[in-house]
C-alpha cells in the first residue's frame, strides 16, 4: 500500500474516532441530564438574596450593591406600553421605582440594564440515596403546576408538625407533644442566610440626603441610619470619635481613645425611620409587605473587625429581642464573658450569665480579629474569628452554677406575641436595641455591620378558590380566602408519613419570604397529583367540608327519633353542641334553608365530627349491630382488636372510627381518603438538590431577552 493510502486512512480512522468521541460525548451529556445533573434557571426572586430571578443590578451612591427584583409586567408598567424583546428600558424610565437600597435607605437609584435569572445545576436522584435535609435548597415539580419547575429552601420533614413563629420554624416531632425551634446548625447555611440591615462601610455622604430632602416634603424626607453616642453630654462616649471627616473616612472607622477603670464609653445605631428598618425588608423586593406591628426582626448579628491595642482594651457589643438584653464582652488577653439581662420588671438592673465564662488566646497581636455577638433561632452566642466561644443553652437543659438558660422559648413567644395582638397605642413589640461599648486601652473597630436572620411571615391566603378544576381539592377542603397560610403562627401544617415512602409529605419556603409564593399560600392541585386513597387504609381519617353530602347529612340530622341511639344520625346528633344542635333545629323548622347554611356552620360540625372520629367512644359494635350497619372489609380487623380489649393505636383508631361513620351514613358522607395536603411537596415531586450557581445572572442583549450572554464570573458559588 502506498504512503498516501496510509495516510488516508490514519486521517479517515482520526475523523472516526473524532465523530465516535462526540457522539459518546452527547450520549453521556444526555445521560447525566437524565439522572445525575441538570441545569435549571430561576425564573424569580422567591429565593433573594441568595439566588436572583431577572432583575436589574443596582450600585447605590453609597457604594453599596444589590440586585432588585424586574419583571416584564413591572417593565410594562414603567414604559406604559407593551414590553417587546428588548430588555433596556428606554431612556428616562430605566429607573427602577421603588428600589431602596437595604443598608442607607437612599431610593433614587441610577438608570442600569436587566440581567437574566441565575443558572444552577441540580444534583438529580440524590434524595433516592440519602433522605433530604433541613434548610436543603431543593427543585421540585410544583404542586400546582407541574409544568413548572420550583426551587425552595426545604423546612419540613414527613411526620413533622411545622409552625412558623415570629419568623422562626418550630416543628414537632411526631409522637411527640412540645415544639422545638428548627436551628442551622451548618455554619455554612446561617452564614448564607444573613442579610444586611446596616453595613457601616457604606456610609453615604451627607451631602447627597441633604440635597435629596431640600426637594421633599417632610413625610418623605429620608435618613440613613449612623452611630452615634449613646449620650452626647457624657464624657466617657466622648472617648469615641465617630466624626464624619477623612481621618475616619468618612464615619467607617471607629476610633475609642482610651478610659481608665472600668467605665465605658457606648456607641447605638440610630435609625431614624425606625419603623422600616427592622422588618422583614428585602432589596430585592423595594416596598415591604408585612406586619408593621408584631413583624420585627430580632434575630441579628452585629459584627466587626477589632483591633485593640494591648491587653487591657476591653469591647462590649449588645442586642436586644423584645425585653431582654444580651451583651457579649471581649478583652484583648481573651476573656469572653456572655451575659443577658431583662430590660424591665424584676431583674431589669441585674446581669447574668448566659454561659461559663470562656478564654482565647490574646487579641491584642497587632491583628484585626472578627468578633460578633448573634440572637438568633432563640440562642444567644459570642463567635470570634468565626469560632464559637460561647453560646447561651435552652430551657431545661442542664446548666453550670450561676448560669441562666437562654430566657425565651416556644411558649414564651406564643404568649408574648398573643400579648401583642391585643395591645393598642404604643408598639406592641420593641424595635431591637444595638450598641457597642469600650473601656480599658485604646482601640479601634472596622467593617462594622448590624445583620439580621432570614424571617419567615405569616401571611393569609390571598386568592379565591376559583371554579377552575384545579381549585377543586380546597372547595372540598372548605379553603376560603383570608384563611391563615398553611403552617403559619397559630396554624401548623403537619406531613404525613406513609407506607410508600414516594408519598411522603415535605414543606418549603422562599428565602424571600414576603414575595415568595411557597407551601405557605398554595391553594391549586395539578392534575398529576395523587390527591385520594380509596381503600381506606392510609391517608387523613379526619373529615373535610367537602367530604360530606350537605343536604343528605342535614336531612338525617333533622329526622325524629325515639331516642338517641335509634339511627346513626340520632347518635351523631346527640354527640354535637348544643349550639349546632339548635342551628339544625332552626333547619327542622324551616327557619333556614339547606342551601344557605354558612360555611362557619359547615366547619363547626366538621371540626365537632372529627373530634368524635378521634375519641375512643365513637363506634360501638353493638350499636352499629342493632342498626344493621356492616363495617367494610378493611375497619373489621380493627373491630376485632377492639373488641378483644386491645387498644388501637391512634391512627388505627381514627381509621376504624371514619369507617364506622361511613358505614352507619353511606349516602352523606364520601368515602375518599386525602394522601395529599395542601401546601406540601411530596417526594415523588422532587428533583433534587441545587449545588451550585454556574450562570450568574448573564446579562441579557436586547432582541434575545432568553440568551444571557455573558456570565457574572465573580458571582459563581456553591449553594448553601
Amino acid at each position: 500500500m502506498s504512503q498516501y493510502g496510509t495516510k488516508m486512512q490514519h486521517e479517515l480512522a482520526s475523523v472516526r474516532d473524532t465523530v465516535e468521541s462526540i457522539w459518546v460525548a452527547i450520549v453521556l451529556a444526555f445521560v447525566l441530564r437524565a439522572f445525575v445533573l441538570e441545569a435549571f434557571v430561576i425564573p424569580t426572586g422567591s429565593m433573594a438574596p441568595r439566588l436572583y430571578g431577572e432583575h436589574i443590578d443596582l450600585t447605590c451612591p453609597c457604594g453599596y450593591e444589590f440586585a432588585y427584583g424586574w419583571s416584564a409586567g413591572q417593565e410594562q408598567r414603567a414604559r406604559g406600553m407593551a414590553v417587546g424583546d428588548g430588555r433596556i428600558l428606554a431612556p428616562g424610565e430605566r429607573n427602577p421605582a421603588g428600589a431602596v437600597c437595604p443598608t442607607c435607605g437612599y431610593d433614587m437609584m441610577p438608570e442600569e440594564v436587566v440581567s437574566g435569572g441565575d443558572r444552577v445545576l441540580v444534583m438529580k436522584y440524590l434524595y433516592r440515596f440519602q433522605p433530604p435535609k433541613p434548610w436543603d435548597v431543593v427543585v421540585f415539580k410544583n404542586p400546582q403546576d407541574n409544568s413548572e419547575n420550583y426551587i425552595k429552601r426545604l423546612i419540613g420533614l414527613p411526620g413533622e408538625t411545622i409552625e412558623i413563629v415570629h419568623g422562626d420554624v418550630f416543628y414537632r416531632p411526631k409522637g411527640q407533644s412540645e415544639f422545638r425551634i428548627r436551628r442551622k446548625h451548618d455554619p455554612k447555611v446561617q452564614d448564607a442566610m444573613w442579610q444586611v440591615v446596616f453595613d457601616n462601610d457604606f456610609r453615604p455622604r451627607p451631602a447627597l440626603f441633604e440635597d435629596v430632602n431640600s426637594r421633599r416634603p417632610a413625610s418623605s424626607k429620608i435618613y440613613p441610619p449612623e452611630w452615634r453616642l449613646a449620650d452626647p453630654n457624657s464624657h466617657d462616649d466622648a472617648k469615641w470619635d465617630i466624626a464624619h471627616d477623612a481621618n475616619s473616612q468618612y464615619g467607617r472607622v471607629l476610633r475609642f481613645a482610651g478610659a481608665d477603670g472600668a467605665r465605658e464609653g457606648s456607641l447605638t445605631l440610630t435609625f431614624q425611620d425606625n419603623d422600616r428598618m427592622f422588618l422583614p425588608r428585602y432589596g430585592y423586593n423595594g416596598e415591604i409587605q408585612s406586619d408593621w406591628k408584631i413583624d420585627i426582626v430580632s434575630d441579628l448579628k452585629l459584627e466587626g473587625v477589632w483591633y485593640p491595642s494591648g491587653p487591657g482594651s476591653r469591647l462590649v457589643l449588645s442586642l436586644s429581642s423584645f425585653e431582654y438584653l444580651f451583651r457579649g464582652e471581649i478583652t484583648g488577653d481573651g476573656e469572653v464573658r456572655l451575659l443577658c439581662r431583662p430590660t424591665e420588671g424584676p431583674g431589669s438592673g441585674k446581669w447574668r450569665l448566659l454561659a461559663p465564662p470562656a478564654k482565647v488566646a490574646s487579641l491584642a497581636d497587632g491583628q484585626g480579629h472578627v468578633v460578633s455577638i448573634r440572637n438568633v433561632d432563640l440562642s444567644a452566642s459570642v463567635w470570634i474569628d468565626g469560632r464559637q466561644v460561647a453560646a447561651s443553652v435552652d430551657q431545661g437543659a442542664a446548666i453550670t452554677d450561676g448560669v441562666m438558660a437562654y430566657p425565651m422559648d416556644y411558649k414564651w413567644l406564643k404568649n408574648r406575641l398573643a400579648l401583642a395582638r391585643q395591645t393598642t397605642g404604643a408598639k406592641p413589640v420593641p424595635n431591637p436595641e444595638v450598641r457597642i461599648a469600650a473601656s480599658g486601652a485604646p482601640a479601634v473597630l472596622q467593617h462594622v455591620r448590624l445583620m439580621r436572620d432570614v424571617y419567615y411571615t405569616s401571611p393569609s391566603i390571598t386568592d379565591s378558590p376559583g371554579s377552575n378544576s384545579e381549585y377543586d381539592f380546597a372547595q372540598r377542603m372548605g379553603v376560603q380566602r383570608g384563611r391563615p397560610g398553611w403552617g403559619t403562627d397559630g396554624h401548623p401544617i403537619t406531613l404525613e408519613t406513609f407506607d410508600n415512602p414516594d408519598l411522603d409529605q415535605y414543606f418549603v419556603m422562599g428565602d424571600n419570604s414576603p414575595s415568595s409564593l411557597d407551601g405557605r399560600l398554595w391553594i391549586k392541585v395539578a392534575p398529576t397529583l395523587r390527591l385520594y386513597d380509596d381503600s381506606g387504609l392510609r391517608g387523613d381519617p379526619n373529615l373535610a367540608i367537602g367530604d360530606i353530602d350537605w343536604p343528605s347529612f342535614l336531612q338525617d340530622l333533622q329526622r325524629p327519633t325515639a331516642s338517641a341511639r335509634s339511627s346513626a344520625a340520632a347518635y351523631i346528633r346527640s354527640r354535637l353542641s348544643l349550639g349546632v344542635r339548635d342551628q339544625v333545629r332552626r333547619l327542622t323548622s324551616g327557619e333556614v334553608q339547606y342551601d344557605s347554611v354558612e360555611d362557619s356552620l359547615k366547619r363547626q360540625i366538621v371540626a365537632e365530627l372529627n373530634g368524635m372520629i378521634d375519641s375512643r367512644g365513637l363506634f360501638d359494635p353493638k350499636l352499629w349491630l342493632s342498626w344493621g350497619v356492616t363495617l367494610p372489609e378493611p375497619a373489621r380487623p380493627m373491630a376485632d382488636m377492639q373488641a378483644a380489649g386491645q387498644k388501637l393505636p391512634p391512627m388505627e383508631l381514627r381509621r376504624l372510627n371514619r369507617l364506622a361513620f361511613q358505614a352507619a351514613m353511606p349516602e352523606a358522607v364520601s368515602r375518599q381518603w386525602r394522601i395529599y395536603q395542601l401546601g406540601t411537596v411530596p417526594r415523588y415531586s422532587l428533583i433534587g438538590k441545587a449545588i451550585f450557581v454556574y450562570w450568574p445572572s448573564g446579562f441579557l442583549v436586547p432582541g434575545l431577552s432568553r440568551l444571557p450572554v455573558i456570565p457574572n464570573v465573580g458571582r459563581m458559588r456553591l449553594i448553601r
